[in-house]
């Protein structure tokens, strides 16, 4: 390129041009091709993510797949510890009225 006093382009050697264009260009692949090595590795960074996250949801099933008959089983205590402590409350409470009931029997004599 040519140009005038004050830095603008006069004029555009033509001998010049296709080096420049030819390096634009090589610029520009290296850009693209930094710019698809990138994305080839978080691609594959994502699906080794994505690997991860399978196996620690079927490791997670299967510890809940083992859990279950184990809380099943401690669920089935909790409710017969809850009868048995609700057919003693009953027993206290008629034991307690019967008491109730003999000393109101005994006050009235």
């Amino acid at each position: 390129m040519i140009r005038d006093g004050t830095g603008r382009i006069d004029a555009v050697r033509s001998d010049e041009l296709p080096p420049m264009l030819l390096n634009e260009v090589q610029q520009r692949q290296r850009k693209m091709t930094t710019q698809e090595e990138k994305h080839a590795a978080q691609d594959e960074h994502i699906a080794a993510q994505a690997a991860e996250s399978r196996d620690l949801k079927r490791q997670q099933l299967a510890r809940l797949t083992m859990l279950n008959p184990a809380a099943q089983a401690a669920l089935r205590n909790l409710q017969a510890k809850e009868e048995f402590s609700a057919r003693r409350c009953g027993q206290q409470i008629e034991v307690n009225k019967a008491n109730e009931n003999e000393r109101r029997a005994t006050t009235v004599r």
